[in-house]
């Protein structure tokens, strides 16, 4: 895994007690830090908090890329997914495969949810 910004990447199966190595569906989620419009710290590190802010809550746009070895890695792609977990209608291939492991370059621009079957 490499990212451009400090964040939490999860991976995990869905399709019951599958371990992601033969799992056939799989769910990615990407965050970053997330915050008020204004929000307001008393320091760099976001130690104290000096306001609260106000909605909307924005949440800081990544780029990484993640390797996967899966049964199926051939054949897997990457479905971004809405907010609120519906498919969006769009696909991505990975950009290689190589003995098993499917690598996908992904960018947080418009969702943070990934389906990858």
């Amino acid at each position: 895994v490499s990212h451009n910004v400090e964040g939490n990447l999860t991976l995990a199966a869905v399709d019951g007690l599958a371990p992601i190595r033969s799992a056939k569906r799989l769910l990615l989620v990407r965050l970053t830090n997330a915050l008020n419009t204004d929000m307001a710290f008393t320091d760099k590190d976001m130690t104290q908090l000096e306001s609260l802010g106000r909605i909307p809550a924005l949440l800081r746009n990544s780029k990484f890329t993640v390797r996967v070895r899966n049964a199926n890695a051939a054949a897997l792609k990457l479905y971004p997914l809405t907010l609120e977990g519906i498919p969006t209608g769009k696909s991505i291939a990975p950009v290689s495969v190589k003995d098993g492991v499917a690598t996908f370059t992904v960018d947080t621009a418009n969702t943070v949810y990934f389906e990858i079957r």
